[in-house]
């Protein structure tokens, strides 16, 4: 069980991890509260009750540790500005690749995993980021739904806007999550499969790929039609704000499940995120659409291994949005 209490961080405890095969089917038909998923006995603040997250103590400060992956931190980074709106003094801390990107969130301090924090005399509160839902009550109903909660910095917008001109559909494409671990190897898509967007009128296609998957690019056969960024945008420690930036002046994302939806999704750009036939459990069953990001629609896999009917699918959505432009 999880619980948190005050003091310093040796007051964060875990004990008895979840039974998964138990807690997912429920949480992936929509029928959950993220309150007592993860095995919680206390699932809110200290002495407070589930969905009671009262105004926080004068000068209390809240960490947040930022757990799990990037994407992880990206969708859970919302509830943080929520308990600053309650008062509390919020410290989010995440590993420094991705802190530029979450110091855009408004009311809360962002600093790197293993820098040295400087709390006075002020009360403190110790909090895994993926537990905070829980303080909340959060259901599939009342998820905080506020886009964009996070922003691109002006000035890479400007350099990434004159990169790419003004012409053109512009989608965003990202196929392969890039991890050797088979539990997400089931998310990577072949690039082939993105051959119906090439084949779109006046659309151009943009990677976001990096790593290993980039490779595929020279086999395609409209690898002709697939523009690469000057830079790895991927390499520097700010470089999800270089991503950042230049999602802004795309007019859509198409990614698989990775860290790139939830950014997108965080930033209130449309994006098309193509899933497998069992989807990680954020995304629940049955739907096209999801509680975590209203610009998002979901394209879900009818059988196992097989892409090509989700492609089909985001074509024709990608092509309506095209020729709406275009009008």
């Amino acid at each position: 069980r999880m619980w948190i209490t005050r003091g310093d961080a040796t007051a964060v405890k875990a004990r008895d991890p979840p039974r998964y095969p138990q807690t997912l089917s429920p949480i992936q038909k929509g029928t959950f509260s993220l309150c007592g998923t993860r095995g919680h006995s206390h699932c809110a603040l200290t002495e407070t009750s589930a969905g009671d997250t009262p105004d926080a103590p004068a000068n209390e400060r809240l960490v947040l540790l930022g757990e799990q992956g990037l994407g992880d931190m990206i969708q859970f980074a919302r509830f943080a500005p929520l308990f600053a709106g309650r008062g509390f003094d919020v410290t989010l801390l995440v590993p420094e690749m991705i802190r530029p990107l979450l110091s855009t969130l408004e009311g809360v301090t962002v600093a790197a995993l293993g820098e040295a924090l400087e709390f006075g005399r002020k009360p403190v509160r110790w909090m895994p980021l993926m537990s905070a839902p829980a303080a909340f009550d959060v259901r599939p109903d009342n998820v905080p739904r506020h886009v964009p909660y996070l922003a691109a910095d002006p000035a890479l917008i400007e350099r990434w806007s004159a990169w790419l001109g003004g012409d053109g559909f512009k989608i965003g494409i990202n196929w392969g999550f890039g991890s050797v671990r088979n539990a997400f190897r089931r998310r990577d898509i072949p690039l082939a499969a993105f051959a119906p967007l090439a084949d779109i009128a006046g659309v151009r296609l943009i990677s976001l790929q990096t790593g290993a998957p980039v490779q595929q690019i020279g086999a395609a056969p409209f690898r002709g039609k697939i523009e690469t960024p000057e830079i790895d945008i991927k390499l520097a420690a700010g470089s999800f704000l270089d991503t950042a930036a230049l999602m802004t002046r795309l007019d859509l994302v198409v990614t698989c499940d990775t860290s790139l939806a939830h950014l997108a999704g965080a930033l209130a750009r449309p994006v098309f995120t193509a899933l497998p036939s069992v989807p990680d459990w954020r995304w629940l069953r049955d739907r096209d659409d999801t509680p975590w990001y209203p610009t998002m629609r979901l394209f879900r896999q009818s059988a196992p291994q097989s892409w090509t009917d989700v492609f089909a699918r985001i074509a024709v959505a990608a092509a309506e949005m095209a020729s709406a432009q275009q009008r």
